[in-house]
C-alpha cells in the first residue's frame, strides 16, 4: 500500500512540473519579445529563468549597479527613475536589463513596481547564452530598445519644450538643446 501512495505522488508531482512547464511557455509565447521564437527557443528561456512574484513598492533594479539579472516583466507595471526622476513606464513584455547584462554594464534606472508584478528573472551570463542562440530574440530585444529610446527623447524634448507631446520636427530640434543646470537654460 505505501508504495502505491509513492508512485501516485509521484505522477502528481511529474503532472505538476508539467503542466507547471506548458504553462510557463504560453505565458512566455504571449510575450512580444517572444513572437517570432520558436518553442525550443522559448522553452530555453523557461528553463533558465524563475518567476518571482513582488507586491508594488519592490525595487526591481538600482540605477548604477552592475546588472546581474534581466527582469522580464509578465503581468503589472514597474516605473523606469533616473536620478530619481520618472523617466519611463514598463508593462508587460518589458525587458529589464536586458543590454545591459550583454556588455556587463550597470543599470542606467532605478526600476520600481507600480503595481504588483509577476516577473521571469535569469541571470546575466544566462541571458547572454539564450540571446546568442536565438536571433529572433535578439532582433526582438533592439526593436524594444529603439522604441525605448525613441520615448525617452521624446520625453526630453517636451520637458524642453513646457509640453506634454512633441510638436511636429521637435526630434530634429534636439541637437539645439542645452542640458539644463549647468549654466544651460534650454535652447542656445
Amino acid at each position: 500500500m505505501q508504495s502505491n501512495v509513492l508512485v501516485i505522488s509521484a505522477r502528481r508531482a511529474r503532472f505538476s512540473q508539467k503542466l507547471g512547464d506548458d504553462l510557463a511557455l504560453l505565458q512566455l509565447g504571449s510575450v512580444p519579445v517572444f513572437a517570432d521564437s520558436s518553442t525550443a527557443e522559448i522553452g530555453a528561456f523557461a528553463a533558465r529563468s524563475t518567476e518571482v512574484r513582488a507586491p508594488a513598492g519592490a525595487v526591481l533594479a538600482v540605477e548604477d549597479e552592475l546588472v546581474s539579472e534581466v527582469i522580464l516583466v509578465l503581468d503589472g507595471y514597474a516605473g523606469a527613475e533616473a536620478k530619481r526622476i520618472p523617466v519611463l513606464a514598463l508593462g508587460p513584455g518589458a525587458v529589464i536589463g536586458g543590454p545591459e547584462a550583454l556588455v556587463g554594464s550597470l543599470h542606467p534606472f532605478s526600476v520600481i513596481a507600480q503595481t504588483p508584478v509577476v516577473l521571469r528573472v535569469v541571470s546575466a551570463i544566462d541571458f547572454a547564452q539564450i540571446v546568442a542562440a536565438a536571433p529572433s530574440f535578439a532582433t526582438a530585444l533592439i526593436q524594444q530598445l529603439g522604441g525605448r529610446t525613441r520615448t525617452v527623447l521624446n520625453e526630453l524634448v517636451c520637458a524642453r519644450q513646457g509640453s506634454v507631446s512633441p510638436r511636429a520636427g521637435a526630434m530634429h530640434d534636439l541637437a539645439a538643446v542645452r542640458p539644463l543646470g549647468a549654466g544651460g537654460q534650454g535652447r542656445t
